[in-house]
């Protein structure tokens, strides 16, 4: 089980720049980094004790409870809330019993051997936030169905993760459409998807959002906003585990861990191209 938790817990929406696109069932946050390497702009993480990961799991598991009765209540943002913490985790409950187990493993064989306590670290906080318990299953098969349900009450992120985890390509009216949606409603999460969506559709100048680039920029936008991109914080510690832990923030990962060197300057101007689109300008400056 550790072998398979090597090789498949990490897999699944996995693309990078000019690469072949491999679509799968549950889209994940984030692709793979090319390499591990550090970064001058990398911001550790702290190891939790066990008694903070133990009231992590705690609060945790108090807040999926009421997220349940809010979301069966019909409760849209609760939908899609919970669909989120069960995709987060997926892996997890491929293998409980053995879940830190194999994260111990991950850590051994890391491509950066000084890795192995920090993602050791975010094992332990994946597995408190998926409420750290043996035995405990959450019903995965269930994330498509609170999405749909979010999505058909009009929520925007549960939309783009649905189209996101399709092969088929939104028509670009359509994408456009839901990325004004997004930027209306300052929709962090719908940023997030809708730029995973970017690199479908060319370039071609008509708007600031079409292309690889324009999708990492509008990520980082959302980051910039306000979205949960720091070190330790949920997306992170799935980029640690795939052995990525220096970096400290998801645009740093970008610049360093993404992209060529030659695109860095590309990428700054897609993210002064976003600009325009929002009624401030965080989207664009620090």
């Amino acid at each position: 089980m550790v072998l398979v938790m090597g090789v498949v817990a990490w897999s699944g929406l996995h693309r990078q720049p000019g690469a072949q696109v491999a679509a799968t069932h549950m889209p994940m946050p984030m692709p793979p980094p090319r390499h591990a390497t550090l970064s001058a702009h990398a911001v550790a993480a702290l190891p939790m004790s066990t008694a903070s990961l133990a009231r992590m799991a705690e609060e945790a598991n108090a807040e999926l409870a009421q997220l349940n009765i809010a979301a069966q209540a019909g409760d849209r943002l609760a939908q899609r809330t919970l669909a989120e913490r069960y995709e987060h985790c997926t892996m997890v409950n491929l293998a409980r019993a053995e879940y830190l187990r194999g994260v111990e493993h991950l850590a051994g064989v890391a491509f950066d051997p000084t890795a192995g306590p920090a993602i050791i670290d975010a094992g332990h906080r994946i597995f408190a936030r998926c409420g750290g318990k043996e035995g405990l299953r959450f019903p995965l098969t269930a994330v498509r169905s609170l999405r749909r349900q979010a999505a058909a009450q009009g929520d925007v992120a549960s939309q783009a993760w649905l189209h996101m985890a399709t092969l088929e390509t939104l028509d670009k009216a359509d994408y456009l459409d839901l990325i004004e949606q997004s930027i209306a409603a300052d929709d962090l999460d719908a940023m997030r998807y809708l730029g995973q969506m970017a690199y479908r559709y060319d370039d071609d100048g008509s708007h600031p959002v079409l292309g690889e680039l324009a999708g990492y920029a509008l990520q980082i936008a959302a980051c910039r906003r306000g979205a949960d991109c720091v070190a330790s914080g949920p997306l992170m510690d799935q980029f640690c585990q795939m052995g990525s832990c220096g970096s400290g923030d998801y645009e740093q990962v970008v610049r360093h861990e993404l992209l060529a060197p030659g695109q860095v300057a590309r990428l700054d101007a897609a993210i002064e191209r976003l600009t325009p689109l929002f009624p401030d300008p965080v989207a664009a400056r620090r």
